[in-house]
């Protein structure tokens, strides 16, 4: 015994019953399905869809890129600056270093202006004949002299010719610098200041200071104080 749905208002009924108490349908009892009804379902096989034959890509023919060129501003700056080191070496100061429109002083013009520097020095070599006394006073005065020649940006000598010292950045040079850069030349002078002996090591030591810087100025382009102080002398007149 059991319990069938009506297939007309979904009543339950009797599985006895024939008709719906509710809707006056009729019932039927439930069959249960055949055996061929109940064959598992079967898949169908899969088919692959036609493989088309492989095709390589487009492959673009290689063309070798242009040779690379430079702009023109670079390449106008590279080529002068190529030129600036070709171009031959007569011991002026080096280009780079300039201030204000002013060029680097050449040779002739320093030499001279350091001829005009000494003058002073050989009015005060009268000092040195003083006995015993005489040497020092002279190492002192000659000392402070070129020692402070520069204090005030150009000697005696640049002032003449025209040039005066700047710092190697292309600004004033400092009180410092321009007396650093004198420094190896009145070196010797202190000599002096040695009672007796000062007057036979300051001759020799004098002159081979002046060979150094000799050398230095027409082998680097500078003196040997220039490149301690970092400085260099150009024409501004």
């Amino acid at each position: 015994m059991g319990d069938v749905t009506c297939q007309s208002c979904g009543n339950v009924v009797r599985d006895t019953a024939k008709f719906c108490p509710r809707c006056g349908g009729q019932v039927s009892a439930w069959n249960p399905p055949s055996a061929v009804e109940q064959q598992p379902y079967q898949q169908e096989p899969h088919q692959q869809p036609p493989q088309q034959p492989f095709q390589p890509p487009y492959e673009q023919p290689y063309q070798q890129p242009p040779p690379y060129q430079q702009p023109y501003e670079q390449q106008s700056y590279q080529q002068s600056y190529y030129q600036q080191q070709q171009q031959p070496y007569y011991g002026a100061a080096p280009q780079q270093y300039s201030y204000g429109g002013a060029i680097p002083a050449d040779a002739a013009t320093r030499f001279l202006g350091l001829l005009i520097d000494a003058i002073p020095s050989f009015f005060v070599a009268i000092f040195f004949w003083i006995p015993l006394l005489g040497p020092m006073i002279y190492g002192l005065l000659a000392g402070a002299y070129m020692l402070l020649r520069d204090i005030k940006g150009a000697s005696l000598g640049k002032m003449a010719m025209g040039t005066k010292v700047f710092s190697k950045n292309g600004g004033e040079a400092t009180t410092q610098s321009l007396i650093m850069r004198n420094l190896p030349m009145a070196a010797p002078y202190a000599l002096l200041l040695i009672p007796f002996f000062g007057i036979f090591i300051f001759s020799p030591v004098a002159f081979v200071v002046g060979i150094v810087e000799i050398v230095m100025y027409f082998t680097q382009g500078e003196r040997l104080g220039d490149k301690i102080a970092n400085t260099t002398v150009l024409k501004i007149k």
